[in-house]
């Protein structure tokens, strides 16, 4: 996969988000400091955008960051809220795996 067609998967997948959510380009911008032009630039791929402008997008469209990268026929169907009760889960079995090794080394 090149860059441009990365490029060309999160402008769609940003601008479908932004519609979906009810959002102009300019209050998007406006949400995250950039102008209207900006974001129009970044929606049809004319400029990619900074890394730290595309997880600004994501974090007011709600986006988990790997789902901005994800062609169409690949987005995933869950709810944020479930995604966060798992990475919580998750960590909390890592931590646990953790205290584990460190008091087997201990001993």
């Amino acid at each position: 996969m090149t860059t441009e067609e990365v490029q060309l998967i999160y402008a769609e997948n940003i601008r479908r988000r932004r519609i979906e959510k009810g959002l102009t380009q300019e209050q998007l911008a406006e949400k995250i400091g950039m102008s209207p032009k900006y974001i129009s630039d970044i929606e049809t791929a004319r400029k990619p955008g900074s890394l730290d402008t595309i997880i600004q997008i994501g974090n007011v469209l709600d986006y988990e960051m790997y789902e901005i990268f994800l062609p169409n026929s690949k987005t995933l169907s869950y709810d944020s809220k479930r995604t966060k009760q798992l990475m919580t889960k998750l960590r909390s079995a890592v931590n646990d795996i953790l205290n584990l090794m460190e008091d087997y080394l201990a001993e």
